[in-house]
């Protein structure tokens, strides 16, 4: 609403405002007839729609496939090898698989193979601030019917419940608390906060419900946050033919919520995430509910870059590439042919 605002006041002053100062004018009695014609409301919506229409989705007009952040970063990785390049549909599909991790990898066990210089590394860091995949995100409004913490291995889920007690202190509030997880077994690798591991969870589900225990416990968490209602979303770990078995993502944890809850009309949603997977889960969120009336955002505490490794720029790349595989799915990036100043 705030942007389509914006558009009506911006229409308003290049366009109308000039032609109502031209007193006695052609395009003076032009408007008078058509708001008589048509009336006042009726007639300020005709000549708002065009700003509408170049209003109605506030996301695409942030694309990350648009921006030229992502363009540097694909001649850095050599998919293309100039910076004007056309950067088409079938570019971006091929960065994309590109930059994901292998299958079958979890992220702490993935290295890159980009092999960057310390002054490319910095460089890289820069570019990904930039698209926002570095630091802290913000909710945007202080009311909420839903907070959904998202699930990960054991630190990264300490750090978003340590994020949902501080977002509650800075006065944010809501109605309903999910916890959104899956059945993946814990790794003694990195399922742990600093020395200790978990004693008695055997996945995250039961991880995230103990580290929550654990938390009230030592009274960290404030007392009318603990009367808000917790409602546990598990998705279960799917087995392939040959034995295989895939975890849930966030996007089968949003399916299960969906199947468990259904649809709230007119509800508002707050994912806590942290970075660098705020843009890329914004996107899941968004493909997966497909419903524009409800109000959903993703926010997270700051990427810890410093000394940032191979395997952690690895990782902001995997983001990256799972934002623009979402993107597609959202808006047919991929098909897309490069516009004219993409064209040399």
């Amino acid at each position: 609403m705030k942007q389509f605002g914006t558009c009506i006041v911006l229409y308003f002053l290049i366009l109308v405002a000039p032609c109502l100062i031209w007193h006695g004018s052609v395009c003076t009695g032009f408007f008078r007839n058509f708001f008589k014609a048509r009336g006042v409301v009726k007639g300020a919506v005709l000549l708002a729609t065009p700003c509408f229409m170049g209003c109605k989705d506030v996301m695409k007009e942030h694309l990350l496939s648009q921006r030229e952040e992502v363009r540097e970063l694909c001649v850095m990785t050599s998919i293309v090898h100039s910076h004007d390049a056309c950067i088409s549909g079938s570019i971006l599909k091929l960065a994309s698989q590109k930059w994901l991790r292998p299958a079958g990898k979890e992220r702490w066990e993935f290295t890159s193979n980009m092999n960057f210089s310390l002054e490319e590394k910095d460089r890289v860091l820069n570019l990904f601030d930039s698209l926002g995949f570095i630091r802290k995100q913000q909710p945007q409004r202080s009311q909420y019917t839903y907070v959904c913490v998202l699930s990960g291995i054991v630190p990264r889920m300490d750090a978003r419940l340590q994020y949902l007690v501080t977002l509650w202190k800075q006065g944010i509030r809501w109605e309903h608390i999910v916890f959104l997880s899956g059945d993946r077994l814990l790794d003694e690798r990195v399922d742990h906060v600093g020395n200790s591991s978990i004693v008695g969870a055997k996945n995250e589900a039961e991880a995230l419900a103990m580290l929550w225990d654990g938390m009230q416990r030592e009274e960290k968490i404030p007392r009318e946050l603990q009367q808000i209602p917790i409602t546990r979303i598990t998705a279960k770990s799917i087995v392939g033919e040959q034995g295989t078995i895939q975890r849930p993502t966030t996007q089968d944890t949003i399916h299960q919520l969906l199947q468990e809850t259904g649809t709230v009309e007119n509800a508002s949603y707050l994912f806590i995430s942290s970075q660098p997977f705020v843009p890329y889960q914004l996107r899941v969120v968004r493909h997966t509910f497909k419903d524009q009336r409800n109000v959903y955002e993703v926010v997270g505490g700051e990427y810890e870059a410093a000394g940032c490794g191979e395997g952690l720029i690895g990782i902001l790349f995997d983001s990256l590439g799972r934002s623009l595989y979402f993107e597609d799915k959202l808006y047919g990036i991929f098909s897309e042919k490069p516009s004219e100043k993409d064209t040399v």
